[in-house]
Order: C-alpha cells, then structure tokens, then sequence
C-alpha cells in the first residue's frame, strides 16, 4: 500500500514538472495608458487568454507604455523583442505609413502576427444631418478615415482632384479637443453633427440617443479580412458602400475612395492585433491557448459581449491577414494620393518610400 502511494506521489510529481519546468512568463506591451480603448481591449482579452495559459503553466502580464508609440515600437524592436518572451499589440499603424520615420527599425512585416480581431468603426450623426456638418479632426490620425468617408458620401461621385477640392468646403471642422472623450461629449451636447466610435461605444455611449431617435447611425466602414473590406457584422446594412450606392446609384471608386481603402484597412486589420517575434518556440503554446479560449462558450460569449461579434485570425491567417494590407500598397501613386487626401485635413504626411519598396 505504501509503495503503491508512494508511485501515484511520483507519478503526480513528474506530471506537474512537465507543466511548470518550463513555465513562462509573457509581457504584454500596451502602447498606452491603462485607460483608453486600446488598454480596455487588452484587459479583456488577456483576462480570458490567462485561463488557459495557466493550464499550460503560463501567464501574461500586461505592461503599459503611454506616449508616442512610435518610440514604443523602436523600444520593443531593438529591446524588448529580443528576450522572445515579449508581444506587443498595436497601435498607430496609420501613423506607421504617413509619418516616414522608421520607427527605430520596427517593420510589422518582420514579426509574427499571432492574434488579430478585425473590429468595424460606426459614424454617428444627429438625425438631420445639416449641409454643413461639424466635424471633429483630431485626437489621432483615425478622425481623417471618417472624414475622407464624409467628403465622399456628401460630395458623390467625381474624379480625384475635384473630390479633393470638395473635401475642403462640404463639412466644418472642429479642431482642439485633446481626446475621444471631449468629442464624445462635443457630439452628445451638439457642438459637432457627426462623430464616429466602436462597438462598446455604440451599445454605451450613444444608446440612448439611438434609442430615442436623436442619433443615428449613418454608416459603418466595414471589416478588413484578408486585404478586402467586408460589411460589418454587427450591422452589415449600414456598410459604407451600401449607402453610398443607395444615395448615389452606384457603388464608390476610383482613386480618391482607393486612398481611403488602404487607410481603412489599416485601422481595421492593424488596429487590434498583436507582434511577437517570427519563429519563436513559445508561439505555438500561445496560439494553442488562444484558439481553445475561441473554442469555449463561456469566454467566446464574454469577448463577444465586449468588443463585439468579431471575426478573429490567429497564427497564419493573422499574418496573411497582415501581408495582404501591405501588399495592396503597391505604387507609388496610391501613396501620394493618401498623402494629398489627407493633408487636406492638416495632416503633415511624409512617405518613406523604402518602407514599402526596394
């Protein structure tokens, strides 16, 4: 009886060595504070994720950076990434392709993509929308997405050049607010007429003027899966393209609705997803962890709640995912188009050519 106890004490030793010998700590870098959407996202999602990462002997902690998160990048390129045990999730990839600066060396194309939610983005507006709407531009380089969308939904189909000019008198900017939570509040006191959020925002923040006919939402920008740009699916009605074409009779193109494309694709497909370095012996357990929580019911339906019925890509499909995006920058035209749509709005673009070509 004492051997036999003494073989199932063994037994349980080995098992829990081969747990926890090679347990692991992740670090986690949010490119923020610990307040803001891009924190909120990360504080879900790793919440749930350390469920089954601690089945594997594992953990991840997150570690917020604030501040410019181009030098974040620089730091996690030529620092942190080479431990192999630090990810960082994104932020600012708009900026990574209009701001021509490097960023210390970072290229996203040289990391693993490992996890990718592909979110959608609403344009809210006051049920009448006036002929001039205020506008808010500001607060990030994301406000210049919805307002090349605008200056297409009001000025209708036109070649680039006089859709350009259109862009510059068919709306009212409003600069000045330091950040999304004064335009929140610009736009529910009535100071702009359009504005734009995500998915928690929408069930949150603009529910009761939704719900009482005051708000509306005018349209959604769609999904980035794959390089293409897809109808929402939290309310796959309302995708740009399908206003448009109701209001215009035919569906937007050309170069100036290109130029947007991109940028959106970016911030859909970019926006929420996470770089760990290529070809790490830790990636397999990290993306095994993440697929079983998708797999789960319980923690599938507290993501959903939160951040909203997204498509998710992990392992390969996130980095196929991510390689079409910056496979579609293919000439040099489309940059300066995205360079003088978006200077419009006074954004200073300076495009470095070597980042995307030879």
């Amino acid at each position: 009886m004492r051997s036999l106890l003494l073989s199932i004490l063994f037994c349980y030793g080995l098992i829990v060595m081969s747990v926890t010998a090679h347990a692991e700590t992740f670090t986690y870098i949010v490119p923020a504070g610990p307040e803001g959407g891009n924190a909120k996202w990360a504080q879900r999602v790793v919440k749930e994720w350390n469920i089954f990462l601690k089945a594997e002997g594992h953990k991840v902690v997150i570690r917020y950076m604030p501040g410019d998160p181009k030098k974040t990048f620089a730091e996690f390129n030529n620092n942190f990434a080479k431990n192999g045990k630090t990810m960082i999730q994104s932020r600012g990839m708009i900026k990574y392709i209009t701001s021509g600066n490097g960023w210390g060396g970072f290229d996203p194309k040289a990391f693993a993509t490992i996890i990718a939610q592909n979110q959608g983005t609403f344009v809210f507006a006051k049920k009448v929308i006036p002929e001039l709407p205020a506008i808010h531009i500001g607060g990030g380089s994301e406000t210049i997405v919805d307002a090349m969308s605008i200056a297409m939904m009001l000025c209708g189909p036109m070649d680039f050049d006089k859709l350009v000019e259109c862009s510059k008198s068919n709306m009212r900017q409003v600069k000045g607010w330091k950040g999304s939570g004064d335009r929140r509040k610009a736009f529910l006191n009535g100071e702009i007429d359009v504005t734009r959020d995500g998915f928690s925002h929408m069930i949150k923040t603009y529910k009761g003027g939704i719900k009482s006919g005051k708000t509306q939402v005018w349209y959604t920008h769609g999904v980035s899966l794959n390089g293409e740009i897809n109808p929402d699916p939290a309310m796959p009605e309302k995708w740009f393209n399908t206003v448009y074409e109701e209001k215009w009779g035919q569906v937007p193109s050309g170069r100036y609705y290109d130029a947007y494309a991109i940028i959106l694709k970016t911030r859909s497909g970019l926006g929420k997803t996470v770089f760990f370095p290529k070809n790490n012996p830790h990636t397999d357990v990290l993306i095994k962890t993440f697929d079983t929580m998708l797999k789960n019911k319980t923690s599938k339906k507290k993501l959903d709640k939160k951040l909203g019925k997204y498509p998710w890509a992990i392992g390969v499909d996130a980095n196929n995912s991510k390689l079409a995006i910056f496979g579609a920058i293919n000439s040099k035209e489309l940059l300066n188009d995205i360079k003088t749509t978006r200077e419009v709005f006074g954004e200073k673009v300076t495009i470095k050519w070597s980042t995307f070509f030879n």
